[in-house]
């Protein structure tokens, strides 16, 4: 994800519960070690930006590590940078992403993947603030905030021995949980804005809006890949849509199709045999049938939307929406 061009004055809904904004902020403004954990894919990157973004190092770098699927020895030189005595007793010297960070922050994504060594050799840094490159002697200072992210339970990891419990305890002087989007609901739709504007600014368009029904195709999925998905198919349907507006059909099909639900109740509400007499197009003859079904899930709730809508089994904004499109009467009471 690039971030640069992209403002964070709108992140503030990132912030799990237990924090007000105003904790954040404290936290920001301080150099401790936060440890970031949840599902792969709820956003751990994305606070961590946030946070980083809110604090006095926000004009200096943000450098990423991703700490699984590489060899020990890779690792170990990319974080701590290699220094080699060359002829003539010249120091090459190359820098690791330690050095890189310096004034910024240095953000260890899925810290639980880090080798048993380079755990030992990173602990040295948090706890001495200085740290010496492979294959040299001298020692760098350190000056960068260290944020860390895993989506395994690290308590589980150091009793079961793959993670130090000496340097759990240094990253997690701060610990934030970030809940999988099915259980964080409430931002979905602060999700689906912002997401929406970056990536219409990113690709150059216009303003972008959203359908009613798409709408509530993405505020009703369960995302298993959390707000990492959500990014992605927002992306997808930028690109794809038309007249700068998201509709089902700009969605994933693998995604969003509708599950088949068995038909034999159709013939015992609606007679096929006349339909077919009457000769009206399908999408006219589809849209009397949901106007006829809305009609009677209102007098059935008394004309209250709430209730309606949950008769439907859609939410009360979408009810509103196709009660315009058929300019169905909303009576007083029908707000409660």
């Amino acid at each position: 994800m690039n971030f640069d061009d992209f403002s964070f004055q709108n992140l503030s809904f990132l912030t799990p519960s237990g924090f007000s904004s105003s904790d954040i902020d404290k936290i920001a403004k301080t150099r401790a070690s936060i440890l970031i954990t949840g599902e792969r894919g709820t956003g751990k990157e994305l606070f961590a930006r946030y946070i980083h973004m809110k604090s006095p190092r926000a004009q200096g770098p943000f450098i990423i590590i991703n700490c699984p699927a590489k060899t020990e020895t890779f690792l170990e030189n990319e974080i701590f940078g290699q220094e080699n005595v060359t002829d003539f007793d010249k120091i090459d010297s190359v820098k690791g992403k330690i050095e890189k960070a310096e004034g910024g922050t240095l953000f260890l994504n899925e810290v639980g993947e880090l080798p048993i060594m380079i755990q030992l050799r990173l602990l040295r840094v948090l706890n001495e603030m200085k740290f010496e490159k492979v294959g040299g002697t001298q020692s760098y200072k350190v000056d960068a905030r260290f944020i860390a992210a895993s989506s395994k339970d690290l308590k589980s990891e150091v009793e079961n021995g793959k993670f130090r419990e000496d340097l759990f305890y240094r990253l997690n002087v701060v610990n934030f949980f970030i809940p999988p989007l099915r259980n964080n609901r409430r931002i979905i739709p602060l999700l689906i804005d912002y997401f929406v504007k970056k990536y219409s600014k990113e690709h150059f368009l216009d303003e972008i809006s959203i359908a009613p029904e798409a709408n509530e195709l993405l505020r009703s999925y369960n995302w298993p890949g959390n707000i990492l998905e959500l990014e992605t198919i927002i992306e997808h349907a930028i690109i794809i849509c038309n007249k700068n507006c998201i509709t089902p059909n700009d969605l994933p099909k693998n995604t969003f199709a509708v599950k088949s639900q068995p038909l034999n109740y159709v013939d015992k509400i609606i007679d096929i045999d006349i339909l077919a007499e009457l000769k009206i197009p399908l999408q006219e003859l589809l849209e009397r049938i949901e106007e006829l079904i809305i009609l009677k899930a209102m007098e059935k709730s008394d004309h209250i939307q709430t209730r309606a809508a949950k008769i439907l089994g859609i939410t009360k904004s979408l009810l509103q929406y196709k009660m315009k499109k058929y300019n169905i009467a909303s009576k007083s009471e029908s707000n409660y």
